[in-house]
């Protein structure tokens, strides 16, 4: 009886023991399972994550492949730009040699031009050696030029009339613009027959004031208004040397010497004029530059 109490304790026990490891065993495989279905989705998600991976990956190297493409296509194009700036470089150099030559030839053209016009202009003055300018000679009504100046000539230079009479070739008046502008009269233009008495009268004129009805008459030489014009430049240099009492006398067709310092010196340029001016302005009372615009200077500083 006994025995068969213990059998029944037992095989209750052993049931007990086996629902409990079943039921252990039931939950372990929910858990299990669970941990599954969750790794499922993790993997799921991953997949999607790794496709969006992939679908971003052929993205990119889609765009790479363009990016490839617009690099390789502007590589081109900057060679091609790098070709056309060396090729307009190399016609800039051509072009500028052109532009050399051709500013080489207008010089020597301009330079020809100027020494023809100068020839002429001389020439025109040898024509003319013997001819007067008289400025500031009174003007009458029905006047015979030729006589009135043979009349004040000789009372000027203490001759006979008659001896200067036979020194004139032709006298006849000119209205200049100086003279016009200052209310003036004519001009007197007297061609001599005689380079001695033109000369005697130029020295005349440099000693004693020719004076007619309390007028001073002015004496000039005739000279083209093309070498009038070429003294411009050195007229600063005279007004310089007649304030110091240095005399001067102009060279043709331009220039200007004169003796400084015990030395005959002569400025035939605006390039020699300022030379001179740099070294002795100071002992001539110069205080600015005078020639610095000179175009020939300029050239010359620069080179």
């Amino acid at each position: 009886m006994d025995q068969q109490l213990d059998m029944r304790e037992l095989i209750l026990s052993l049931k007990k023991d086996i629902q409990d490891l079943k039921n252990n065993v039931n939950e372990k495989a929910k858990a299990t399972e669970e941990k599954l279905i969750s790794m499922g989705v993790k993997i799921d998600e991953n997949v999607k994550i790794a496709a969006e991976l992939s679908t971003q990956v052929n993205n990119l190297v889609q765009k790479n492949s363009e990016l490839t493409k617009i690099v390789l296509d502007l590589k081109s194009k900057t060679q091609n730009l790098e070709e056309a700036q060396k090729k307009l470089q190399n016609e800039n150099r051509e072009l500028k040699r052109e532009c050399d030559k051709i500013r080489k030839e207008t010089a020597d053209l301009k330079a020809q031009q100027d020494s023809t016009l100068d020839s002429i202009a001389m020439l025109q003055m040898q024509r003319r050696e013997n001819t007067l300018r008289f400025r500031g000679l009174t003007e009458d009504a029905e006047e015979i030029i030729e006589k009135k100046i043979s009349k004040e000539l000789a009372a000027w230079l203490d001759l006979e009339e008659a001896e200067v009479a036979q020194k004139i070739e032709k006298a006849f008046r000119v209205k200049s613009n100086v003279a016009k502008a200052s209310n003036w009269p004519a001009d007197c233009l007297v061609s001599f027959n005689s380079t001695d008495f033109r000369n005697r009268i130029l020295q005349a004129s440099n000693k004693k004031k020719f004076q007619s009805e309390g007028n001073d008459i002015i004496v000039h030489k005739i000279i083209p208004n093309r070498l009038i014009k070429k003294r411009e430049a050195y007229r600063p240099l005279a007004e310089a040397l007649k304030a110091k009492a240095v005399d001067y006398r102009w060279e043709y067709p331009e220039g200007i010497s004169f003796f400084f310092k015990g030395k005959r010196r002569k400025c035939l340029s605006a390039l020699d004029a300022d030379k001179f001016w740099r070294k002795y302005r100071k002992e001539l009372g110069g205080k600015r530059q005078l020639f610095g615009e000179s175009e020939e200077i300029k050239q010359t500083v620069e080179s």
